[in-house]
């Protein structure tokens, strides 16, 4: 059984899978060159537009090119090479106001492809994730990497870009993919509960229990009373998943040869 954790946003990201609770592959996602050459499963979002000495450029063009190759990673790198039989994201963090118009347009790319594709899914608040994770709800990113590879013996470092001399390393690659394995082992945890694999006095700890069994006013109902978020007439080749992704490819070349994108539209509405 597969299961694709995913930790995106706009300028880096990643996927961790797991096969019957063991990591099997990953991928990932950054806007630097030296990091996505790390792993031969690295990626790098193309490069905005160049600023010329005093001339201002128009980014809103890159803005969607941006999120058109982000849409391709998630759907044909992952979702469709993949075919995972789970998937889970991280919800978004409601207090965080910095991009939160642009990760929402990230999140809801994620979203909208899981549901057309029939993948059940499931959205945890980063409470969630770190409760299971670190065994505390206020955790940072770097506690979560920590834990990831002391409990579970899973370490992402290589990808990381060595420090310039006297600099402190950056491992935002890394983190990513901590996050991402987190809530794939969440939502393995989820799937096998439900399936009677696993108990749940049987996890390590009560912080993960209460990860279950808690309700908040945006979650009201327990993770555990709640059912997997699926679109059960969806599938990875039905019309409906079809459609979705030549809506998004005509949207892509528009920028580029609106000529194009009209006679793909006629195409489309027949």
């Amino acid at each position: 059984m597969k299961v694709i954790g995913f930790d995106v946003s706009l300028n880096h990201g990643a996927a961790v899978e797991l096969t019957n609770g063991k990591p099997t592959w990953y991928s990932y996602f950054t806007v630097a060159a030296g990091v996505a050459k790390r792993s031969e499963f690295g990626h790098r979002l193309p490069a905005p537009p160049s600023k010329a000495k005093g001339v201002d450029v128009d980014l809103q063009p890159y803005q969607m090119q941006r999120l058109a190759w982000i849409e391709r990673w998630i759907d044909k790198t992952v979702l469709v090479a993949r075919r995972p039989d789970f998937v889970g994201i991280e919800d978004y963090a409601l207090r965080a106001e910095q991009g939160a118009h642009q990760l929402g347009e990230v999140g809801g790319i994620a979203r909208i492809l899981f549901w057309f594709r029939g993948v059940p899914f499931r959205k945890h608040d980063p409470v969630s994730t770190k409760m299971f994770v670190t065994h505390d709800g206020t955790a940072q990113k770097d506690l979560i990497e920590q834990c990831v590879r002391e409990r579970w013996g899973v370490d992402y470092s290589h990808v990381n870009a060595d420090p310039p001399p006297g600099k402190k390393q950056n491992r935002t690659s890394s983190e990513d993919l901590a996050d991402a394995f987190g809530i794939a082992k969440l939502v393995d945890a989820e799937r096998r509960i439900r399936s009677g694999k696993l108990r749940l006095e049987d996890l390590e700890h009560d912080k993960e229990r209460q990860v279950f069994n808690r309700t908040t006013k945006t979650y009201p109902v327990s993770l555990i009373g709640r059912e997997w978020i699926q679109n059960l007439e969806g599938s990875y080749g039905s019309p409906d998943s079809v459609k979705i992704r030549l809506e998004l490819e005509i949207e892509r070349v528009r920028q580029q040869s609106p000529k194009l994108a009209a006679y793909l539209d006629k195409i489309l509405k027949g």
